[in-house]
C-alpha cells in the first residue's frame, strides 16, 4: 500500500470515529515520509480530533510548506487558525486562494464560509456572489447565500435565493423552509401554512420535520392561530429533544456547584488581575432583548462585537486545564482550580482571541447570553469590564425561548418542565452574583427598554461610560449584520408588540408558571 492510499485510509477511520487506528497509521506514515505534504495534512486532522490544536497547527504549517499551491491544504491551515480564534489570519489566507482560483467554484464558496465563521458576513458576500455567477443553480451556493443575505437584513435577495433552493427538489429543505418563514411576518394572502403541513403529512427524518414545525408554528402565530401554533411548537420541540443529549440535574448541580465554590471568603481571596481594559458583556436568558442591547451598545464608536461566542469560555478553560495538569498532587477540579489561577492569563487569552478574531479595538462588546455562568470569573479578569443583564417577564422569557430553534445550544429549551428548572437555576446564580458583587452587574429590564429606549439607553451608556446621543437606541437603520435568533426583529424599529405575548398561550404554559410561581418568581 503507498502513502496516499494509507493516508486514505487514515482518514477513512477519523470519518468513522477511530481516532486511534488513524493515529497509529499518522505515526507510521509521519516516521516513513516525513515530507509528504499529505501525510502532515492527515497528522493535523488525527491532532484536531484529538483536541491538540497547537500540533494540528504545526502540522498543517507544514504541509503548506511542502506543497504551497494545492488550495485544500491552504484552506485547511485557515480552518486551523479559526480554531485558534485567529479569525483575521484565517481571512486573509481564505482571499489569497480565493484571488488565485477566481473561477473554481468550490473554492469561492469555502473562502466564504471562513468569513462567514469569522462573522464577516460582508466580506463573505463578495465570494458567494463570485461563486453564483459561475453556478446559479449549485445548491450549496444557493444554501449559504440564502442565510447571508438574511443576516445582512437583505430579505428579497434572501426570499428569492430560498426559493431558487426549494425549486431543486433536494430531500433536506426544513432549513430554508423555516428561514423562508423568518424573513418576515406572513398575513392571510401570504403565508405557507397549507404547504408545510402537506410537507409535513409525508414520511420525514426528524431533524427535517423539526424544522419544518418551527416553520409552521411561527406562521400560525403570524397569522393569529395560537392554539394550532402552539401544537405545531409542541410537537416540533419534542421532537429535538430526542436529538439532543441533555441532563438537566447535571446543569443545576453545575451552577449550584458554581454559587457553592464562589462564596464570599473564598471569592475576596482571588486577586483582581491588573488589567485595565473593560470590555462589555451582555448575559442573561437567550430572547431577552441581548441583540437589542447589543445593537445599541455597538452604534458607539470605537466598540467591536463578538456577537455570540465561546471566547471566554475557551480563555478560562485553557488557563484551568493547564493549571491543573502543572499540579497533579493538588488533585484539582476546574472550580477548585479556578480559585487559584492568574487571572490575568485569562483575560491575556480572552484579548489574543478578540484581537485575532476583530482586530485592534477601543472596546469590545460580547453578548453572549450564558456568560452568565461566570460573571464572577469575569470580574476577576477584568475588574473594569461592565456587565449588562438582560431582565425581561419571566414567562415571556420561557416563551420566547421555547418557541426558537436554537442551533446547537440551550438544550433545556425543548421541554417546558426542564425549561422553567433551568430558569430557577439561572435566577439563583444571578441572585448570588448581585450578592457577591454590589454595583458590578447592571440590570437592564427589556420591558422598560421597549417602553422607554431613550432612557434606557441613557442609564446604558452612564453606565458603561460612553457619550450619549439621540440615535443610540434608533436601530433600525444600522447597516450592522447580525447572526443571532433575533436577526429579523433588530432590523424593525424598536417595539412592544412582544411584551406579554406569552397570555396567548397561558394554558398551555402551565407547566411552567406553576413551577416558576412555587419558587416565587412570579410576581
Amino acid at each position: 500500500m503507498n502513502q496516499l492510499e494509507n493516508v486514505n485510509v487514515g482518514m477513512k477511520h477519523l470519518f468513522e470515529g477511530r481516532v486511534q487506528e488513524a493515529a497509529r497509521i499518522s505515526s507510521q506514515l509521519l516516521t516513513e515520509a516525513p515530507d509528504e505534504a499529505l501525510v502532515h495534512f492527515l497528522a493535523c486532522e488525527v491532532a484536531i480530533a484529538q483536541n491538540l490544536a497547537g500540533q494540528a497547527l504545526d502540522h498543517i504549517n507544514r504541509a503548506v510548506d511542502l506543497d504551497p499551491q494545492e488550495p485544500e491544504l491552504r484552506l485547511k491551515q485557515a480552518d486551523v487558525e479559526l480554531i485558534h480564534r485567529q479569525g483575521l489570519r484565517a481571512q486573509a489566507i481564505a482571499s489569497e486562494v480565493a484571488a488565485r482560483l477566481p473561477d473554481n467554484v468550490q473554492v469561492q464558496l469555502a473562502a466564504a464560509r471562513i468569513f462567514t465563521r469569522c462573522g464577516n458576513h460582508a466580506g463573505a458576500e463578495a465570494y458567494l456572489l463570485n461563486a453564483g455567477a459561475k453556478d446559479r443553480k449549485n445548491p450549496r451556493f444557493l444554501f449559504d447565500y440564502s442565510t447571508n443575505q438574511f443576516f445582512l437584513g437583505k430579505t428579497a435577495e434572501a426570499e428569492k435565493a430560498i426559493a431558487d433552493f426549494l425549486d431543486l427538489g433536494l430531500p433536506s429543505s426544513g432549513r430554508k423552509l423555516l428561514l423562508r418563514s423568518q424573513l418576515k411576518k406572513q398575513t392571510p394572502t401570504d403565508n405557507h401554512v397549507a404547504g408545510l403541513k402537506n410537507y409535513l403529512a409525508q414520511p420525514l427524518p426528524k431533524r427535517e420535520a423539526v424544522n419544518c414545525y418551527y416553520a409552521l408554528a411561527k406562521e400560525l402565530e403570524d397569522l393569529g392561530e395560537f392554539s394550532q401554533s402552539f401544537e405545531a411548537l409542541r410537537s416540533g420541540a419534542s421532537t429535538q429533544r430526542q436529538l439532543v443529549n441533555f441532563n438537566l440535574a447535571g446543569e443545576l448541580k453545575n451552577i449550584e456547584d458554581i454559587i457553592e465554590t464562589f462564596q464570599s471568603a473564598n471569592f475576596a481571596s482571588i486577586p483582581d488581575s491588573n488589567v485595565q481594559d473593560a470590555p462589555v458583556f451582555i448575559v442573561g436568558m437567550p430572547r431577552t432583548g441581548t441583540t437589542l442591547v447589543a445593537r445599541i451598545v455597538s452604534r458607539h464608536g470605537g466598540v467591536k462585537s463578538a456577537e455570540e461566542s465561546n471566547d471566554f469560555t475557551f480563555a478560562f478553560s485553557s488557563v484551568i486545564n493547564n493549571y491543573i495538569s502543572a499540579n497533579p498532587g493538588k488533585n484539582l477540579t476546574p472550580l477548585s482550580a479556578a480559585l487559584e489561577v492568574d487571572y490575568g492569563e485569562i483575560a491575556a487569552g480572552y484579548l489574543g482571541h478578540m484581537r485575532g478574531m476583530l482586530g485592534e479595538a477601543k472596546c469590545y462588546m460580547d453578548k453572549t447570553p450564558f456568560n452568565f455562568l461566570y460573571c464572577g470569573l469575569i470580574r476577576k479578569a477584568f475588574p473594569k469590564a461592565r456587565i449588562l443583564h438582560l431582565v425581561r417577564n419571566p414567562m415571556d422569557t420561557c416563551y420566547a425561548v421555547f418557541k426558537t430553534l436554537f442551533n446547537q445550544a440551550y438544550y433545556y429549551s425543548y421541554n417546558l418542565e426542564e425549561l422553567a428548572g433551568y430558569y430557577i437555576g439561572y435566577r439563583k446564580l444571578m441572585d448570588h452574583w448581585h450578592n457577591l458583587m454590589p454595583g458590578a452587574i447592571l440590570d437592564v429590564s427589556y420591558e422598560e427598554l421597549v417602553s422607554n429606549p431613550e432612557d434606557v439607553s441613557k442609564q446604558i451608556a452612564a453606565y458603561i461610560g460612553f457619550d450619549w446621543s439621540e440615535d443610540l437606541h434608533e436601530i433600525e437603520d444600522s447597516a450592522e449584520p447580525c447572526s443571532t435568533a433575533s436577526a429579523a426583529q433588530v432590523r424593525a424599529p424598536i417595539h412592544t408588540s412582544s411584551v406579554g405575548l406569552w397570555r396567548r398561550f397561558e394554558a398551555e404554559l402551565a407547566p411552567v408558571s406553576q413551577k416558576l410561581s412555587a419558587a416565587n418568581l412570579l410576581g
